[in-house]
């Protein structure tokens, strides 16, 4: 394990420079698109586009949306060749074991949001990318994997209320 001085350097430390501080302060604002619609939906903006009323909730959604769904969902597990996960060609059912781990990730991510009182549903923009609730509902029903979800959900959102604590302590703020 890190020590809390060695797990606080860098842009995703939790220092007044980090790149995670800075997305959850009051006033950021974000690049046209970058929030899909559920995101967006669940989000406060002013007239100018900047991110206003962060409360806990949002701060977990917003720390999800960047460490999570598009770090590690995105980036690695939907394009694991293009951010050099994985080289050369997949084979097909290594295609789909990725696919249905990123979509029970994006399930976890969507649970741990349920929790925060900004409940996400499946984001149509990976409609493409990952299978959809009902295709994967006999996987979701299986006692493991419930186990697995819940485990991981109370982990995410452990993780996530402490590295916010971490942050807020940081800035000097209070959610």
């Amino acid at each position: 394990m890190y020590s809390k001085d060695q797990s606080s350097k860098g842009i995703v430390g939790t220092t007044a420079k980090s790149a995670l501080l800075s997305l959850i302060s009051e006033g950021n604002k974000f690049p046209d698109n970058y929030f899909w619609d559920e995101e967006k939906e669940r989000l406060k903006f002013d007239e100018n586009g900047k991110i206003r009323n962060i409360n806990r909730g949002r701060a977990i959604l917003i720390l999800m949306s960047a460490m999570i769904s598009r770090g590690l969902i995105t980036t690695l597990l939907i394009k694991p060749i293009k951010f050099r996960l994985l080289r050369g060609e997949i084979p097909s059912h290594m295609k789909i074991n990725l696919k249905i781990l990123a979509t029970i990730m994006c399930f976890i991510v969507r649970k741990v949001n349920n929790n925060t009182e900004i409940p996400l549903d499946f984001p149509w923009e990976w409609q493409s990318s990952l299978f959809n609730d009902l295709r994967m509902k006999p996987i979701y029903k299986n006692s493991d994997v419930i186990f697995t979800i819940d485990k991981c959900k109370k982990l995410f959102i452990a993780w996530a209320n402490e590295y916010i604590n971490r942050l807020d302590e940081t800035a000097g703020l209070t959610r």
